[in-house]
């Protein structure tokens, strides 16, 4: 019974709102208002493209910095659903982990709202709970057949409609009904002393938002396959996000060694990037004793792994890569010896992780295997000028480069609330 009064409490929220906030008032005078996230199939993140989030992180920026209603609020609900395609019990944790993901968001977005009371809740939505979604959908193909079915299996992991007419019946549930069901439900409570109907603030507040009667609103895009993705678990108050155009970075160990070096990264879509790298010390002592001279440069393409999904989810140049590089330069190394040359048959692999720092650095490990060759003169210093010795080669099958960057992301800024 508490299971079936909280899923029903659940599902009367989703029915209250939508892409935007909707206002209702409760039966002690305080009024309550509502908003809806969506989440795709199997993932908790949320995703500022993917159906109506856009407009409705947009609204949420506008109501939550209007400080003078939030003081008038007393209770914060936070509540997510799952579909019940799938086991119930990776289902249960989806939505748990979608709740988790709402509060973030929240808190981290919207300091102020620390000092409300914060209830939170999550179920799965069983096949019998879509019922009255999928009767009133005329277009669903052999409609009363799935209802049929719906009646006889009133469970969560106990219908397969799968193979009812080929399949064409699941498509359509799969697209148009059930996106619906994986949802994240914010709802605030006003006091009684909320402010007057009639007021400027409350109609400057609600003037643009509109109770509708069922969750699925002609204004609400429908499910798509979308690549860029947002998890906006972390933010500021009112978080900026960053289209990435490319990223500067330098290499710590070199720049120990007093070695300055600088890289371009260029983004190619989600798993492909290309870099190019500048090496350029150029240190003789007062003396010309000692010399570190060094002119190279190279050229790196990489894909990074993962999924579509994970890696529309990841900040840009994170997680794990593989890439192929060739370089080429020209050096003259001093100190009792000195050896003068340049490397033009230098190619490799390179394996590397990139661990997120910020919203605008990142943290890159990596190492590079390959093939070098060079040719070089060896001379010694004597009397202040360079004697010649002998002219040499040598062959290089091994480890060519190590790194430890600091990546910092460069692009546009924007609201992370599109509107």
């Amino acid at each position: 019974m508490v299971k079936y009064l909280f899923t029903c409490l659940i599902i009367f929220f989703s029915l209250k709102s939508n892409c935007a906030f909707a206002q209702e008032s409760s039966p002690c005078g305080a009024h309550l208002y509502s908003s809806k996230f969506f989440f795709k199939k199997d993932s908790s993140y949320i995703d500022k493209m993917y159906m109506s989030n856009s407009k409705t992180l947009g609204q949420l920026d506008d109501f939550f910095t209007n400080n003078n209603i939030l003081s008038n609020s007393d209770t914060l609900t936070i509540t997510a659903t799952s579909s019940p395609d799938g086991l119930y019990g990776y289902n249960l944790k989806l939505a748990q982990s979608r709740v988790l993901n709402l509060k973030q968001l929240l808190l981290n977005r919207y300091p102020v709202l620390d000092s409300l009371v914060i209830q939170t809740g999550s179920t799965v939505i069983d096949w019998y709970e879509c019922k009255s979604l999928i009767k009133d959908d005329l277009k669903l193909p052999y409609r009363s057949e799935v209802l049929e079915i719906i009646d006889q299996n009133n469970g969560v992991e106990s219908v397969d409609l799968k193979k009812l007419r080929n399949g064409e019946p699941w498509k359509y549930i799969e697209n148009n009904i059930l996106p619906y069901f994986r949802s994240g439900n914010i709802t605030i409570r006003l006091k009684i002393e909320a402010p007057s109907m009639d007021s400027a603030l409350y109609k400057s507040t609600v003037s643009t938002l509109t109770m509708q009667s069922t969750i699925i609103d002609s204004n609400i895009l429908k499910p798509r396959s979308i690549n860029t993705s947002l998890d906006l678990s972390k933010g500021a108050k009112i978080k900026k996000s960053l289209n990435i155009r490319f990223a500067l970075k330098t290499n710590l160990l070199y720049d120990v060694l007093l070695t300055p070096n600088v890289a371009l990264e260029i983004p190619i879509g989600n798993h492909w990037s290309i870099q190019g790298e500048w090496i350029f010390p150029w240190w003789v002592s007062g003396d010309n004793s000692n010399a570190l001279q060094l002119l190279a440069g190279d050229i790196e393409g990489r894909y990074w792994f993962g999924t579509k999904e994970n890696r529309s989810n990841r900040q840009l140049f994170t997680g794990h890569f593989i890439g192929l590089y060739a370089s080429a330069g020209i050096y003259d190394f001093q100190n009792d010896w000195g050896y003068q040359g340049e490397f033009n048959k230098s190619i490799g692999i390179s394996y590397g992780y990139g661990l997120r720092l910020s919203n605008s650095f990142n943290l890159e490990f990596s190492i590079g295997v390959g093939y070098l060759s060079t040719d070089y003169s060896k001379y010694k210093l004597k009397n202040n000028e360079l004697i010649w010795q002998s002219d040499n080669s040598y062959t290089w099958i091994g480890p060519t480069k190590a790194k430890v960057s600091i990546v910092w992301l460069i692009g546009n800024k924007k609201r992370g609330g599109d509107r």
